[in-house]
């Protein structure tokens, strides 16, 4: 935390702006300009000869910051603080200061700074010193608009209704999770297999289990199942000429959870699949990616539960790898074409 001392007389301030003529209306009050992650505090205080203190510290927007910054407000003496926010930043300070001291909350369109000279520092210190000489105010009235409504006991018994109902349903929710993993446990060993997949977690195995079974007797290959389930590319070809085919439409619950697990499965960083799907999204585009990504994952289940193999990440470099030899060619090429020979480092 820094902390800078400021002494200014009223002689020198008179000096400055001779033509100003503003009345103290509080004589020891503090500017807080509010951000995601920091809160600069400028303090000013003015002493019995008309002089000027000003001290600025600055704090962090966990809970402990804001306890030091109610402690360091205390010791100064404040007995008034203005604060400007981006967004809603401004709650949890409000929060903690409100029983202790009166807090204005500022509109940031009637404390604009003159620009080219904004800074977090100069915008707390502009804030104490318009609140030093009572040209701020609080938009009380427009936040008792904005939370000003209408609850009748009509509409308490709705929302403890619908409170009764989620609770139901989260109750049921949980009984069948616990049923389906009694039923389960048994074939632990397949559902832990499966759960080893990027993307899949304990509810998606239990669900595909139950929609494609664990022994895929009547299905040879994996792209049977992947046919059977909508995730294959369509074929459409027609005199000697290959045009564009669709997926085949299904309505069927094994694609809509094939698509969800590779949606998480695109955010493990570091998994083959979310490189896989960067790499398609730039020529096919997202949606055509994310089924192509299904489309692997289910192939990977395949294998899983019809013949008892282990899951092994590739790693994001798998493809890097796989295309080193075409790269290098590539590189060989306009290297060439610039006049260069490109050569292998020495090892």
């Amino acid at each position: 935390m820094e902390c800078v001392a400021v002494d200014q007389t009223a002689e020198d301030m008179s000096r400055k702006d001779s033509s100003a003529v503003l009345s103290v209306g509080h004589h020891h009050c503090c500017g807080l300009d509010i951000h995601k992650d920091k809160i600069s505090a400028t303090s000013i205080r003015t002493c019995e000869d008309g002089s000027i203190e000003e001290d600025f510290a600055e704090f962090g927007t966990f809970t402990d910051d804001f306890c030091r910054l109610k402690k360091w407000l205390l010791e100064q003496g404040c007995q008034v603080v203005a604060m400007e926010s981006t967004g809603v930043y401004w709650r949890p300070v409000h929060n903690v200061l409100e029983d202790i001291f009166q807090v204005i909350l500022v509109n940031a369109r009637h404390v604009k700074h003159l620009p080219g000279r904004k800074t977090d520092v100069i915008d707390s210190r502009w804030l104490a010193g318009l609140l030093r000489h009572g040209l701020l105010k609080g938009k009380e009235e427009e936040l008792l608009k904005s939370i000003k409504g209408f609850l009748s006991e009509h509409h308490r018994f709705q929302l403890v209704s619908m409170l009764t109902l989620i609770e139901t349903v989260e109750k049921q929710i949980s009984l069948v999770h616990d049923r389906l993993c009694q039923l389960l446990s048994d074939r632990r060993d397949k559902i832990e297999r499966l759960m080893e997949v990027a993307g899949i977690s304990e509810v998606s195995a239990h669900a595909l289990l139950s929609d494609i079974g664990e022994t895929l007797d009547q299905l040879e290959l994996a792209a049977f199942l992947a046919s059977w389930a909508g995730l294959c590319p369509g074929n459409n070809e027609s005199a000697g000429k290959r045009h564009s085919g669709r997926s085949p439409v299904r309505n069927g619950r094994v694609k809509t959870i094939m698509v969800e697990v590779a949606w998480g499965a695109v955010k493990k960083k570091g998994s083959y699949y979310r490189e896989r799907y960067y790499s398609l999204r730039a020529r096919k585009g997202s949606r055509k990616a994310i089924f192509a990504v299904a489309h692997r994952i289910l192939k990977a289940v395949f294998f899983i539960l019809k013949f008892d193999k282990s899951y092994r990440e590739r790693g994001d470099v798998y493809l890097v790898q796989l295309n080193t030899k075409a790269r290098l060619h590539n590189l060989q090429k306009l290297a060439a074409k610039l006049g260069y020979t490109l050569v292998a480092a020495q090892a």
